[in-house]
């Protein structure tokens, strides 16, 4: 019996060694990042001071440049985007963000699909795994994801979602802080997509639970949030976006729609697809929204 008992106690604590080190190899490899979205992570919440953030989804990080916007406003830009993520993952960052920096104002890219619809919001809490262990996030799981909050203090299932992703990075060599965010696409879009009818779906209650939240910190720490729908091709699908638009009305929350923008929504040669403008159509966008932004500034300082 006490042999049984020995060998299973010596099994236990091999299981805790091997997830001990291999929690450790992982934050050695986050740490010394060499590009990719680690490194671009950690440069946000350590290092980056910016006047003015960029939050949302890709179409966020694809459709702003920050260059574009420190020209025209004489304000430093950083654009915080995040590929395949919305408001859940925004309001973690932006609070691990604000123990370190205030920004003066942050732009927010409202997508219907990560802000508005319902999904499995579980998947939006991944590239926050690293950073469990602060109460604000430990705080985000076990609200959001609460079968998997347990299993989350194991090193070996908090990152075998991120592991691959993290020893990618570390061997990269394209650092996404060169662009300050900003990340262009170069393909044109060279078909007719086909129209699709709007959707209009109910407000994932978590989803505006999170809003809310983001819109609440904002104002508690005297930051100017505006809220931005950038073009889309044809302006199609805009009514999916309506309850942001309803409740940034209802709140007087400054909303710029740009969802069926002239000089753009109607030109492919704009898009990389209808959902994504290229880098031609991002630079232009860019400047029509500094120059709208330039002028809201003006207003609020007057």
């Amino acid at each position: 019996m006490k042999r049984f008992i020995l060998k299973i106690t010596i099994f236990f604590l091999l299981i805790a060694v091997t997830d001990f080190c291999f929690g450790q190899f992982c934050n050695f490899l986050y740490n010394n990042a060499g590009g990719g979205e680690a490194q671009n992570q950690k440069h946000i919440l350590h290092n980056e001071n910016a006047d003015i953030l960029i939050m949302g989804s890709s179409r966020a990080r694809h459709h702003y440049a920050p260059q574009i916007l420190e020209e025209t406003l004489g304000m430093s830009v950083y654009n915080c985007g995040l590929d395949g993520n919305g408001i859940i993952y925004q309001y973690g960052l932006l609070r691990l963000i604000l123990e370190r920096h205030t920004p003066k104002i942050i732009i927010y890219d409202a997508t219907a699909n990560f802000d508005i619809r319902q999904n499995d919001n579980k998947k939006y809490l991944n590239n926050l795994r690293k950073y469990f262990n602060d109460p604000i996030i430990d705080s985000l799981f076990y609200d959001i994801a609460p079968n998997n909050y347990i299993k989350m203090y194991s090193n070996l299932y908090r990152y075998n979602w991120t592991f691959l992703t993290f020893i990618r990075d570390f061997i990269s060599k394209t650092s996404a802080t060169k662009s300050k965010g900003f990340e262009e696409i170069h393909s044109v879009m060279n078909y007719e997509p086909t129209p699709s009818p709007p959707k209009i779906n109910a407000w994932d209650e978590t989803k505006k639970k999170y809003f809310k939240k983001f819109v609440d910190i904002c104002q508690e720490k005297g930051i100017t949030l505006i809220i931005t729908f950038s073009p889309f091709y044809n302006g199609a699908n805009y009514k999916e976006l309506e309850p942001i638009e309803s409740y940034c009305l209802k709140h007087n929350i400054p909303l710029f729609n740009f969802f069926n923008e002239p000089a753009i929504s109607k030109d492919r040669a704009f898009f990389a697809d209808s959902y994504h403008l290229n880098s031609k159509g991002a630079k232009l966008f860019s400047l029509i929204f500094s120059e709208r932004l330039k002028r809201t500034i003006t207003l609020v300082n007057d």
